[in-house]
């Protein structure tokens, strides 16, 4: 996202809208934004953290692809579309990933959510000036969002967060944690913002 945000006056030349044009575009992201929170809840409880967050992340790389196409296209619309996919699948994934931070301090009984905080707002610092750094690099803002998804997805990809089992205890599902899910729950968090 902070990556992304930095690019935002070259895109608004690419896509050729004005400053008011460009509010209204970017009002895509506030819709998927809020559509994806709404539905976080009922996707959670229906498929769990893990399936909610790969898949949501995988749409956030879908949205991202999109977003490189409309500036390819030079599409105000295409691009709306792509920011709206891009939100939808972040407000879930951002929520599934702090249920997920939830049940590892209940597991562990002690606190580690401010750590994974610190993660995402590490990711904002470094995904701003790796931004910043391909501005002035002069890295076309399409093969920038490109390479920033091939980054968001890695995580996703890696065998880290694997260990993760369930295990049954009457009625209820519950989660059993290794040092490589607080890494992947981390790394997550942290590449969230960083694109």
């Amino acid at each position: 996202m902070a990556s992304w945000a930095t690019r935002t006056p070259a895109i608004r030349d690419i896509l050729s809208v004005s400053t008011a044009e460009m509010g209204a575009v970017l009002f895509g992201l506030s819709i998927g934004s809020m559509s994806g929170i709404l539905c976080s809840a009922w996707l959670v409880k229906r498929f769990g953290t893990r399936k909610v967050i790969r898949t949501t992340m995988t749409c956030a790389v879908t949205g991202m692809v999109i977003l490189s196409v409309a500036l390819w296209c030079a599409s105000p619309l295409i691009f709306a579309l792509g920011l709206a996919v891009f939100g939808a699948s972040f407000g879930a994934a951002e929520v599934a990933i702090n249920v997920e931070g939830a049940a590892v301090e209940r597991e562990l009984n002690k606190t580690v959510l401010p750590m994974m905080h610190g993660f995402y707002s590490f990711g904002t610092l470094a995904g701003a000036g790796v931004g910043m750094a391909l501005t002035a690099l002069s890295v076309p803002a399409n093969i920038h969002i490109i390479l920033a998804a091939a980054v968001a997805i890695a995580p996703f990809l890696s065998p880290f967060g694997r260990s993760l089992t369930v295990r049954v205890k009457t009625h209820r599902k519950i989660l059993t944690f290794r040092k490589k899910d607080y890494l992947f729950i981390g790394t997550s968090s942290f590449c969230l913002l960083a694109w």
